[in-house]
């Protein structure tokens, strides 16, 4: 009788969850842009430090050092009466990682590309000024 009364909470729980919802916190991802513009977006990180990894992994004092600069593009529309924009971005990353395997200090290096960025976003309040 107890597990079905726990089963039956549990669906209710899950029947009574609400949509999740998320913003897209890069500045000016929502500004109001001419209809019909093409621009086109750079951008570079840097991030230096110790990497943290499983404990029973025999590396420790791992240290990494990624670059990555980025190319894009952002295009602006209507969508149904609104302002739209979508965008693309490619980044490509260097990192320089050292540590320690065992007793043994190593070194490597690896470049590739990194996971894209796809952004589509809609204005659909704007302030009027």
């Amino acid at each position: 009788m107890k597990r079905k009364v726990s089963i039956a909470i549990a669906l209710g729980m899950l029947l009574a969850a609400g949509p999740a919802a998320a913003q897209d916190l890069d500045p000016r991802a929502y500004a109001k842009v001419p209809i019909n513009s093409t621009v086109a977006i750079t951008g570079f990180s840097f991030s230096s430090g110790s990497v943290l990894t499983d404990p029973t992994l025999p590396v420790q004092n791992v240290h990494a050092n990624v670059s990555t600069p980025s190319l894009g593009v952002a295009r602006s529309f209507s969508l149904f009466g609104k302002t739209a924009q979508a965008l693309a971005a490619l980044p490509y990353s260097w990192a320089e990682v050292s540590g320690d395997i065992g007793e043994q200090a190593a070194r490597t290096t690896r470049s590739g590309l990194s996971d894209m960025r796809l952004r589509l976003s809609v204005l659909l309040a704007a302030r009027r000024r």
